[in-house]
């Protein structure tokens, strides 16, 4: 399988502890006026090479002290110009270099079958991934996007590695610090526009209906609260329904705590799923596993041609990002831009 890249995007905020709603400034909050951004290129600067410190060698850390985890490091530019790390205005932005460590592996020669080289416990095979950090003036949200290699990914390095130095570095123990993935409805939209689907059937999965309560089956050993019923409702030949159009249709009857779609006053349901024909074969899209799609944005197309190393310049990865960052400040109207 070709090797595949995408960009996930992930929202940041912080909130005084045991509110989450209670939502703070990122770049002022607190009496002592912390600002998450300056932490965050304070953080990513001493990952650098200090010769004050006594590094020789650009420095490697270890998301674990077991035998076997992951090391990364910050990302430095071939030519010998120092690292892909930059700080603008409100983003810091660069590649993070990250691979595994405790395994002994062969490298064989696919053309002579003979190896090449030994990997072993101590070495790390290092693949650059490239990261945006994007705060907003004055705004109570953050972006986080990360590159994606197909299945590996820095994501929960870099999440851990910013959760554990803002617990060191002080000012936030009476705040938490949330990074979670966030799905953008453009990506959504792009993606359902292109695919045009055309519903077979709309089913509602596990309804909630007084109409529809079971009592007790089966000699009394299975109560209501062990039985879903799901309603299946297919679409007449001829009449069309554009799953784009229906999903938009209910997205807003999802309920306010975000736990299941409220149909009609009587009528619940905790998802809804439709059927669609795809090439003569039949696919269920359920619109729980949706979101799923508006998490990252495939740039497999857009980045190549690659490197003669086989990973994208960072210059069409930081594009790409751009344009990702235009879909979040569509969905973010509100956020500052001074």
């Amino acid at each position: 399988m070709a090797t595949s890249f995408s960009l996930a995007v992930y929202s940041i905020t912080i909130n005084k502890k045991g509110d989450k709603d209670d939502l703070q400034i990122l770049t002022d909050f607190g009496d002592a006026g912390k600002n998450f951004l300056s932490d965050m290129d304070t953080m990513f600067l001493s990952w650098k090479q200090d010769e004050k410190r006594g590094d020789q060698y650009v420095p490697v850390k270890k998301d674990s002290e077991d035998k076997q985890g992951n090391a990364f490091r910050l990302g430095t530019k071939a030519d010998g110009g120092g690292y892909y790390l930059t700080c603008n205005g409100q983003y810091i932005k660069g590649i993070i270099e990250s691979g595994e460590f405790g395994t002994i592996e062969e490298g064989v020669n696919i053309e002579t079958g003979k190896t090449s080289f030994r990997k072993n416990a101590n070495d790390v095979l290092l693949k650059p991934f490239y990261f945006m950090l994007y705060i907003p003036k004055a705004s109570q949200y953050g972006f986080l996007l990360i590159e994606r290699i197909s299945q590996s990914g820095i994501a929960t390095i870099l999440i851990n590695e910013i959760q554990k130095y803002c617990k060191n570095s002080g000012g936030y123990e009476e705040y938490t610090i949330r990074i979670q993935p966030l799905v953008l409805n453009k990506l959504i939209d792009k993606r359902m526009a292109v695919l045009k689907y055309e519903a077979k059937t709309i089913e509602l999965r596990k309804i909630q209906d007084e109409r529809l309560k079971i009592s007790k089956i089966s000699d009394n050993n299975v109560s209501d609260k062990d039985v879903h019923t799901n309603l299946v409702y297919k679409i007449k030949r001829g009449m069309r329904m554009q799953i784009l159009d229906f999903i938009n249709s209910v997205r807003g009857k999802r309920n306010e705590q975000d736990t299941f779609y409220v149909i009609d006053n009587d009528l619940k349901c905790d998802d809804i799923a439709v059927t669609v024909s795809v090439d003569g074969q039949e696919k269920v899209l359920s619109l729980q596993n949706l979101k799923s799609l508006g998490f990252s944005m495939d740039i497999t197309t857009d980045v190549s041609p690659l490197q003669t190393n086989g990973y994208p310049s960072y210059d069409k990865l930081d594009k790409q990002a751009s344009i990702l960052v235009s879909y979040i400040k569509e969905q973010f109207p509100n956020i500052n831009e001074e």
